[in-house]
C-alpha cells in the first residue's frame, strides 16, 4: 500500500500533508501502521509510525515526534503529561500488516 491510498485507509488529506512534507523535508520514508492504516481508527486514536525500513536515527524519532500529526489517546506516555496520541517505533516494517508508506520526493519506494 502507498500514500495513495490513504483518504480510504483511515487517513484524511489533512493527515497526509504533514507526513509528506516530514518525508521529504527528511528524506526518510514514513510508514503508518496500526489502526489509522487498517481503517480502524476512531477520532481520538494515536498514530503508529516506523521511519525507514529499520526505525531510523534517534534524533529523527525525536523529531518525528514534535512534528508528525498525533492522536488525541494513546500513544507513549510523557511522564507528566500522559498519553502523547504518538508512537514512534523502532522496529522493522512488516509488510503483512496494514501499512501506509510515504516516500520522499526523488526517492524510489521500499520493495
Amino acid at each position: 500500500m502507498d500514500s495513495g491510498d490513504s483518504g480510504r485507509l483511515g487517513l484524511t488529506p489533512a493527515d497526509a500533508a504533514p507526513i509528506h512534507e516530514f518525508a521529504d523535508a527528511n528524506q526518510v520514508v514514513v510508514h503508518v501502521v496500526g489502526s489509522r492504516a487498517a481503517g480502524t481508527a476512531r477520532a481520538e486514536s494515536d498514530y503508529d509510525y516506523l521511519l525507514g525500513e529499520t526505525g531510523s536515527a534517534s534524533r529523527l524519532r525525536q523529531k518525528a515526534r514534535r512534528e508528525l500529526p498525533r492522536g488525541v489517546a494513546g500513544g507513549e506516555l510523557h511522564p507528566t503529561r500522559g498519553e502523547t496520541g504518538i508512537d514512534v517505533f523502532r522496529d522493522s516494517l512488516d509488510r503483512s500488516l496494514p501499512h501506509v508508506t510515504f516516500t520522499p520526493k526523488g526517492r524510489r519506494p521500499p520493495r
